[in-house]
């Protein structure tokens, strides 16, 4: 009778530290990530509303973490589109390699990928240059023609990278708030 009190305690504290170990990792964005943008001559829609909220774990793949659809189409002929992120929140303990976002364009061409630890020529060249001061500005990308003909959907993943980064304790409960927006060129831009 004993040994099986023994047993069930044993197995008892395994799942409650692996229901402890999950909890502890887990973290949620408070701050929403403003995304809002109109352009005359053209339309910019961040899909499912202006903010993005989530639930970030360590995870195996980038469609675990936070998933953003914007889609894009010109009415002008030639209009160019470029997208910015403001990282106006971002505590030192999220900026690890294993933060990391990927912005795709139609689901299959990688535009841009990157982690949010800081730039190093040598050990860490995917990484963010931040501003000494204020807020820093990624450049997701520049210059990309706007289909008149048909619409084109862009993807942006964040997630914290569990596959191959032991992510440190540290990230947990952190609150992050990042804007996205766009500009034009051979377009007009409506406030």
């Amino acid at each position: 009778m004993d040994n099986k009190k023994f047993i069930f305690g044993v197995i008892a504290l395994l799942l409650l530290m692996i229901g402890g170990t999950y909890a502890y990792y887990k973290w949620s964005s408070t701050e929403n990530i403003n995304v809002n943008v109109k352009i005359e001559g053209g339309s910019v829609t961040f899909n499912g509303g202006s903010n993005i909220t989530g639930v970030l774990i360590p995870t195996a793949t980038k469609e675990g973490g936070i998933k953003k659809d914007i889609t894009v189409k010109a009415d002008t002929v030639g209009a160019t589109m470029n997208l910015y992120m403001d990282l106006t929140t971002i505590p030192t303990e999220l900026k690890e390699k294993s933060f990391e976002y990927e912005l795709y364009y139609n689901d299959t061409t990688l535009v841009k990928k990157g982690n949010f630890a800081a730039y190093n020529s040598s050990s860490n060249v995917n990484g963010i240059s931040y501003a000494t001061s204020g807020t820093t500005t990624l450049t997701l990308f520049t210059g990309r023609d706007i289909s008149t003909t048909s619409t084109d959907k862009y993807t942006l993943y964040l997630w914290f990278n569990g596959k191959d980064y032991t992510n440190p304790n540290t990230m947990q409960n952190k609150t992050l708030s990042f804007d996205l927006y766009a500009t034009g060129e051979n377009a007009t831009l409506a406030g």
